[in-house]
């Protein structure tokens, strides 16, 4: 138990000094660069708020995770990658299934979409894909950014699809249902599903490689330390886990565009008409001021979603197709 508590303050102590050395560029985002383009609206008390939770939010999930994983590796010393990964695994998919019914409310207000016009439309295009109309909230996030944006969470019960409040304020009502229609594709899709399926395959391994090299020696004599405790060498592989992460980054984000595409396809699909997509896309980029022309490496790296000129081409090629049938 005491080097659970040991781990506990070691990791501590390196989330302080991460979170203190990257809060002046988070004060400069929030505060300078999103007010100067018109987008913050937050509140310094707000924000305040907001830091509180996460901070406590996040050292209870960092002291389960940690006491568990060094709890197995005190009793099951040779068998602690495993049932860790299987307690990771279980922990994860709770969050997954908590985030939007207990996590997500802590900071914002979720209630059904009040517009009955719209609700009724939603409710239409919810029967067209067979689901039913529980689900769909509005979120009162303009209270912190006038950002637009629409977003699926959640798995088995407690999975919904969520509509900025900012979003619902400055589109048509057809550019509304396209977006949601994209966001039930994802549902369809199983997108979430195929995404969490993928997190435990990939944890395992990584556990089992962590098993491995947590020991072993030149990983400590590449930072010149002699000797030191598990939690340390946890941390040493962690760096080096961070590197190749960056470098198999362009794997995952492929796969999220493909995701996406296939979304789009579905939201075509249900709605029939390609152009309120279009115009829902266009109005997006233009209110959160994306990037029309992003460096190609750039998208390789970072964008899950394709890029707005390719993602219309696309859209384009969907409609000029269903014509030719």
């Amino acid at each position: 138990m005491h080097l659970i508590g040991q781990a506990l303050l070691f990791f501590a102590v390196l989330v302080l000094i991460s979170g203190a050395a990257g809060l002046p560029f988070d004060l400069y985002h929030t505060f300078i660069l999103e007010k100067k383009y018109g987008f913050s609206t937050i509140t310094w008390r707000l924000w305040l708020a907001d830091m509180a939770k996460s901070i406590i939010l996040s050292a209870i999930i960092m002291a389960i995770i940690i006491s568990a994983v060094m709890g197995f590796v005190i009793l099951l010393p040779l068998s602690w990658w495993f049932w860790g990964w299987v307690f990771f695994t279980i922990f994860q998919i709770m969050l997954l299934w908590l985030y939007p019914v207990l996590i997500a409310p802590l900071f914002n207000r979720f209630e059904p979409v009040q517009d009955e016009a719209l609700t009724e439309k939603i409710t239409t295009m919810l029967a067209k894909a067979g689901l039913q109309a529980r689900g769909i909230y509005q979120v009162d996030e303009g209270k912190r950014s006038r950002h637009t944006n629409a977003y699926f969470t959640g798995i088995g019960r407690s999975k919904r699809i969520v509509l900025f409040d900012t979003l619902l304020s400055s589109h048509t009502h057809d550019e509304i249902v396209s977006i949601l229609a994209h966001e039930i594709g994802h549902w369809k899709g199983k997108h979430i599903l195929k995404q969490l399926v993928f997190m435990i395959i990939t944890s395992l391994l990584l556990f089992y490689i962590i098993y491995h090299v947590v020991n072993w020696s030149p990983l400590f004599n590449a930072f010149r330390i002699n000797q030191s405790p598990v939690y340390a060498g946890f941390f040493l592989v962690s760096l080096y886990l961070e590197i190749i992460g960056f470098y198999l980054s362009p794997i995952g984000v492929a796969v999220t565009r493909h995701f996406e595409r296939e979304a789009d396809r579905t939201a075509v699909h249900l709605t029939g008409v390609v152009q309120p997509m279009i115009n829902a896309l266009k109005r997006l980029a233009k209110d959160n001021l994306s990037n029309l022309h992003p460096h190609p490496w750039y998208v390789c790296f970072y964008y899950s979603h394709p890029p707005l000129v390719d993602r219309i081409e696309y859209l384009e090629s969907l409609d000029y197709n269903r014509d030719q049938d």
